[in-house]
């Protein structure tokens, strides 16, 4: 099933209220959730492969620490992040953070977290950890899915 820009609204607010975070280091800028207040900062919860939207099986121990407190709290909802690193145009880069974000909210749901309780944002390559991707391993770390926590 590919990611189908048409059947998902963003707000491009979704993500910080601050439209330029310093890389690697939002924890100043304030979430945009509406009513709901953030659990903590986003956490990154998978590291992709270049071009790839496919969970890697050393990432599941801690997605399955994200299901299991969002079942024990059925009061906390998930925004999940897409990212991707700076390779490739806007289109692409937005299209292929969706589907990442998109693959982890499919886990939490066959996990038996109800689909409304988990929101995805494709954010491309808006919020980089690193700018500069001069090592294989800072490109890495911006092909990620981050979820934050909210209740």
């Amino acid at each position: 099933d590919d990611f189908d820009l048409n059947k998902y609204e963003f707000s491009n607010d979704t993500y910080w209220n601050n439209p330029n975070p310093s890389p690697g280091n939002r924890n100043n800028a304030k979430p945009s959730a509406g009513k709901l207040k953030p659990v903590s900062p986003p956490q990154t919860v998978a590291l992709f492969d270049f071009n790839e939207f496919v969970i890697k099986s050393k990432y599941i121990q801690q997605l399955d620490q994200y299901a299991d407190y969002l079942k024990k709290d059925p009061k906390t909802n998930a925004v999940i992040y897409g990212h991707t690193d700076m390779v490739g145009d806007n289109l692409h880069c937005y299209t292929l953070s969706g589907q990442r974000a998109l693959e982890v909210k499919r886990y939490f749901t066959i996990k038996g977290i109800p689909e409304e309780r988990l929101k995805i944002q494709a954010c491309g390559k808006k919020y980089p950890v690193w700018v500069r991707e001069d090592k294989d391993w800072k490109a890495r770390e911006n092909r990620r899915v981050e979820v934050l926590l909210l209740q």
